[in-house]
């Protein structure tokens, strides 16, 4: 994994595995209970799963690029 930052922006270079990692932490953080998930975590539900679906569409495209045994 690399970052790049540019201001208040980061630039994360991940490999599938990585967005795997990222996308199964955010699917196990929304089983948190919905009172308590903001004081956890920082952010809404709602922004955790558009994070999340981000991911996933990134996780597709590098996956269509890939052989299934390097995803």
């Amino acid at each position: 994994m690399d970052v790049q930052h540019e201001g208040a922006t980061a630039i994360l270079t991940c490999s599938a595995t990585e967005l795997m990692l990222l996308s199964n932490a955010i699917t196990q953080a929304l089983q948190i209970e919905d009172w308590e998930f903001s004081s956890l975590v920082g952010v809404e539900k709602d922004v955790a799963r558009t994070v999340r679906a981000v991911i996933g569409r990134a996780l597709d495209t590098v996956r269509a690029g890939l052989p299934p045994e390097q995803w």
